[in-house]
């Protein structure tokens, strides 16, 4: 007995890799420039650039975990969403102090958040047109 994959589920497939792709693309980027500008950074603020360089490189490593194999375990979905999350909310509390790189977290961690979640409502029907 076969099934069929609905046209929807197919495109859900693509959307959600896609999403995923791009999102660990992105972060392998970024993790790679704040990791190349760490050593010109002030020496008292070096480990916590190694730190972001670090983080944006697991977080990359994980969104293509997900994006391999959908609908993914459901405790990366929880590590991934948190730590963006996380990420997002911190930088934005930081920006009533003035933290240095605050405003540029704020906006990426947040449309890394945003995408991630898309692609979590879109794991399902992605699953079904991944078998």
């Amino acid at each position: 007995m076969t099934s069929q994959v609905s046209a929807t589920d197919r495109l859900s497939l693509v959307v959600y890799r896609a999403l995923l792709v791009t999102s660990a693309a992105a972060a392998v980027a970024l993790g790679v420039a704040s990791g190349l500008d760490a050593p010109q950074v002030d020496p008292a603020h070096q480990l916590t650039e190694y730190w972001r360089a670090y983080g944006l490189l697991v977080f990359a490593a994980l969104s293509a975990c997900l994006a391999s194999a959908p609908p993914g375990v459901a405790v990366v979905w929880l590590v991934v969403v948190f730590h963006k999350a996380a990420m997002t909310l911190t930088a934005v509390l930081l920006l009533r102090h003035g933290a240095a790189g605050a405003p540029t977290a704020a906006v990426v961690d947040g449309a890394l958040v945003a995408v991630t979640l898309v692609a979590l409502g879109l794991r399902r029907s992605a699953a079904r047109a991944s078998v």
